[in-house]
C-alpha cells in the first residue's frame, strides 16, 4: 500500500523512503492551530478533536480560553493510530 505526503510541492512515496529517514508529517503547516485546523487536516470534524483531546489521545494546550494543538502532537496522534 502506498501512502501519498505532500512535500515541499512535490508527491513523497512513504513507501519510497528508506526507515533511517523520518518523514515530518504536516511539514510546512504552523508549529501550533486551532482544533478547526487540525479537523481540517485530519478531515474530522471539530467535535471528533475534541472528543480526542478529552479522552487524552491528542494532547492539547490552552492560551486564554483558546485550545491549540502542535504539529507534533498531531503527528504523534496520527503515528498512534496507523494500522489500526
Amino acid at each position: 500500500m502506498t501512502r501519498e505526503c505532500e512535500s515541499a510541492g512535490q508527491l513523497l512515496y512513504l513507501s519510497d523512503v528508506a526507515p533511517s529517514e523520518p518523514v515530518e508529517l504536516f511539514a510546512g503547516e504552523p508549529e501550533a492551530f486551532s482544533l478547526q485546523h487540525a479537523a481540517r487536516l485530519l478531515d474530522v470534524s471539530i467535535d471528533t478533536v475534541r472528543r480526542e483531546i478529552r479522552r487524552g489521545n491528542l494532547r492539547s494546550f490552552k492560551v486564554g480560553t483558546r485550545v491549540r494543538v502542535t504539529r507534533r502532537a498531531l503527528a504523534e496522534f496520527v503515528r498512534e493510530r496507523e494500522g489500526l
